[in-house]
């Protein structure tokens, strides 16, 4: 079933597999039913309306207040998530722009993949403060 708390987000990759977030957890349609999707330590909490996003390799990214995630479907066609190490702060949002990218918040900033992989901040070289909803 669904793990407890609200549902936040829902996602349909491009081979058909149906991901519900909720505040506690992931969840993955087999059939006629919900199974729970193993998640790294300290990154259950989902809380954003964009929280999930389909990578252009077919990966699933999951952003939680414990850091970007990384889903992949392994041989056995069970999905399996993993923190990304360049991961900084959690957020509520992620999102793939047409170019592939993937851009996401983090912490009290906007982060992107960059070509090889690497996280990097957005900011002031792209017109946005370097701390979003931040003080003065």
């Amino acid at each position: 079933g669904l793990p407890n708390g609200g549902v936040v987000c829902q996602l349909e990759t491009p081979s058909g597999d149906f991901f519900v977030a909720t505040t506690e957890g992931i969840s993955i349609r087999r059939g006629l039913r919900f199974e729970r999707v193993q998640l790294p330590a300290g990154q259950t909490s989902l809380t954003g309306p964009n929280c999930l996003a389909v990578g252009s390799g077919g990966e699933v990214y999951a952003n939680s207040t414990g850091g970007l995630m990384v889903g992949r479907a392994g041989v056995d066609g069970r999905w399996r998530f993993a923190a990304d190490p360049q991961s900084r702060g959690g957020g509520r949002s992620v999102y793939r722009g047409p170019d592939g990218r993937i851009w996401f918040s983090c912490g009290l900033s906007i982060c992107r993949s960059q070509n090889r992989g690497e996280i990097g901040d957005v900011g002031d070289r792209m017109g946005l403060p370097a701390v979003i909803g931040g003080g003065s």
